[in-house]
C-alpha cells in the first residue's frame, strides 16, 4: 500500500513535469498535443485524493495540477481549433520553469521521505488479507460480488513457522481510529507478530454508519477520514464526534471477535489493542466472542505522540513532518519501543 501510494503521488508529479517540460521541445511547427495532459494531471490528483484523502501531500499536488490546467487552458483551446502553437511568451516561460522546480523538488521531498516498509521474511512474519461485505442481515461475510461494497478489510499478522518462529497464546485485536488505517501502524503490527503475538486488524468502512442529524457519512472513505479530522479539531464538535463514533468501535471490536473466534483454537487467550477514539470505546464493548483478557492503550504510552494517526514516523514521515514536528524514523524507535511496551502488558497472560 506505501509503496502503491507513493506510486500514486509520483505518477501525478510525472505528469506536471512531462507537461511543464514541453516549452524545451516543443516548437511553433507543430500541434501543442502536449496540452493534453494537464487536464489529464488535474483528474489524476484528484483521483488521489479520492483514494489517499485530502493530506498535506494531497493538497500540495492538487494545488500544481490546477495550476498546470490553468496556464495550460490557452494551449488546450489551440489545439482543440487545430491550431499551430505561437512562440510561448517569456511570462508563460518564468512560471512553468518555477512551476517545474518546484514540483521536481517536491519529488526529492516525497522519495527522501517516503514509508519505511518492514520486509516480511526479514522479521519472520506471515500476513494474509481478506475483504467483507456487510450483507442486510447486518452479517459480514467474504467480499465475492465485485459490485458489492467493500466494508471490512481484514490484515492478519502471524509469527512465520517456516522459519521456526512459533505464536503464543495471545490473539491481539486491533481497529485503527479511522483518522488512520491498518497501513499507519504497520510496522508496529509487525513487530507484535515478529514477538510472537497473532494479530487480527480491521479497516470497517465509514458506508455503513448510521446517520447523525450533524454528523454524515455517506461518501468515499478517504474523504470521511478528512471529515473527521475536521470534526475532531473544532471544538463544538469534537466531544459530539467521539461519542458518536464510541459505541460504534466498541460493536466493531466485538464483529472482529467473533471473525478470530471462528479461525482460534478455544485456548487461545484474546487481548485488545487501541488508540486513538477506539481506545475510548473498550468499556462499552458488551458481547464479544470470547472474554476479553486485557486491553491495552497505545496512548498510554508517553513517548507516543502520534495519538489517532499511527506510527506515521514510519508508515507516513510527510504527515508525521507536516503535523506533529516529527522527523522520519528509519531506526523504528517508536514502533519496536511500543510492541515492547504492549509484550510486556500481557506477558503475565501467556
Amino acid at each position: 500500500m506505501f509503496i502503491t501510494q507513493l506510486y500514486g503521488e509520483l505518477l501525478v508529479i510525472f505528469l506536471i513535469i512531462l507537461t511543464s517540460s514541453r516549452i524545451f521541445f516543443i516548437d511553433h511547427s507543430r500541434l501543442d498535443s502536449f496540452a493534453l495532459f494537464a487536464p489529464l494531471t488535474f483528474l489524476a490528483s484528484i483521483l488521489y485524493l479520492l483514494n489517499w484523502g485530502i493530506s498535506f501531500t494531497g493538497q500540495i499536488l492538487f494545488c500544481l495540477s490546477f495550476i498546470v490546467f490553468f496556464i495550460n487552458w490557452r494551449g488546450l483551446l489551440r489545439f482543440f481549433n487545430h491550431l499551430y502553437i505561437d512562440t510561448y511568451s517569456l511570462g508563460f516561460k518564468i512560471s512553468t520553469g518555477l512551476l517545474l522546480a518546484f514540483t521536481v523538488s517536491f519529488a526529492i521531498f516525497l522519495i527522501i521521505n517516503r514509508p519505511l516498509h518492514l520486509d516480511e521474511k526479514k522479521y519472520q512474519i506471515l500476513t494474509e488479507t481478506k475483504t467483507y461485505t456487510k450483507s442486510q442481515s447486518g452479517e459480514y461475510v467474504l467480499h465475492s460480488n465485485p459490485l458489492d461494497s467493500k466494508d471490512l478489510i481484514l490484515k492478519i499478522y502471524s509469527p512465520d513457522p517456516n522459519q521456526g518462529k512459533q505464536e503464543n497464546n495471545l490473539v491481539a485485536l486491533f481497529i485503527p481510529d479511522k483518522r488512520a488505517s491498518i497501513h499507519a501502524y504497520d510496522s508496529y503490527l509487525t513487530l507484535l507478530a515478529k514477538s510472537g503475538f497473532k494479530v487480527y486488524s480491521a479497516n470497517f468502512g465509514f458506508s455503513k454508519l448510521p446517520i447523525d442529524e450533524n454528523i454524515k457519512f455517506k461518501y468515499p472513505h478517504a474523504i470521511q477520514q478528512a471529515k473527521l479530522k475536521y470534526l475532531l479539531k473544532k471544538s463544538n464538535y469534537a466531544q459530539k464526534a467521539i461519542n458518536f463514533f464510541k459505541p460504534i468501535y466498541a460493536n466493531e471490536f466485538e464483529i472482529l471477535s467473533q471473525i478470530a473466534n471462528k479461525n482460534e483454537s478455544p485456548i487461545k487467550k484474546f487481548v485488545i489493542v487501541a488508540d486513538g477514539i477506539p481506545a475510548e470505546s473498550l468499556s462499552l464493548i458488551s458481547n464479544p466472542a470470547r472474554k476479553i483478557e486485557s486491553c491495552f492503550k497505545l496512548n498510554s504510552i508517553p513517548e507516543y505522540k502520534t495519538n489517532g494517526y499511527g506510527f506515521v514516523e514510519q508508515t507516513d514521515p510527510v504527515t508525521a513532518i507536516t503535523k506533529f514536528g516529527l522527523k522520519k524514523d528509519i531506526s523504528n524507535h517508536s514502533a519496536s519501543y511500543a510492541a515492547m511496551k504492549t509484550k510486556n502488558e500481557f506477558e503475565a497472560l501467556k
